[in-house]
């Protein structure tokens, strides 16, 4: 079940998170982090969880989009640029036109044992619901995605792009994605 407390949401410019990890060999443990955005996806987004560290743990918590409201969900669940991270055991639901579930960049990263449910995506909104993407020249590399459950989302699997369309694949590479289900 849900646990007794909340975190207070973030709201303001791309970037602002419900949880910020700008260190090493931290834990983020059963949180429940509301979507709390304010204005379009380009001009009020905010994220969930932002790891910007190596080697910390994110597990138990709940990212809810709060209600599908498109101008209070998230834009992206988890961003990571950190490596060596678990991202384990956590669930995201109710979000309404979604950019990104997951934005895994750096190394080594392991996202494990989620639950993504509950996604939909309103006609006529600027994005385009990734459950996973990487895009741009950022290393994202060595990722293990395995055992999470996606269900009753309005998006695609993902997008994993390796610096823009110029065709360099040396920066996105050795993903490795098993026993999950779409």
């Amino acid at each position: 079940g849900r646990p007794p407390w909340a975190v207070a949401p973030a709201a303001g410019p791309w970037g602002s998170a419900g949880i910020q990890i700008n260190g090493n060999n931290n834990q983020a443990l059963s949180n429940t982090i509301l979507g709390a955005c304010w204005g379009d996806a380009r001009s009020g987004a905010c994220v969930g969880m932002d790891i910007g560290g190596d080697s910390n743990t994110a597990s138990y918590n709940i990212f809810d989009g709060n209600n599908k409201n498109p101008a209070a969900s998230f834009v992206v669940g988890v961003h990571i640029t950190g490596s060596n991270n678990q991202v384990t055991f956590n669930t995201v639901q109710n979000y309404d036109s979604i950019e990104r579930v997951f934005e895994p960049y750096g190394q080594n990263n392991h996202i494990a044992n989620n639950e993504v449910k509950s996604g939909v995506w309103t006609a006529g909104s600027s994005v385009h619901p990734d459950i996973f993407q990487v895009f741009g020249t950022n290393v994202a590399q060595g990722h293990i995605i395995e055992n999470n459950y996606f269900h009753d989302l309005a998006s695609q699997m993902g997008n994993l792009e390796a610096n823009g369309l110029q065709g360099d694949s040396s920066n996105v590479r050795d993903w490795t994605f098993r026993n999950n289900i779409f």
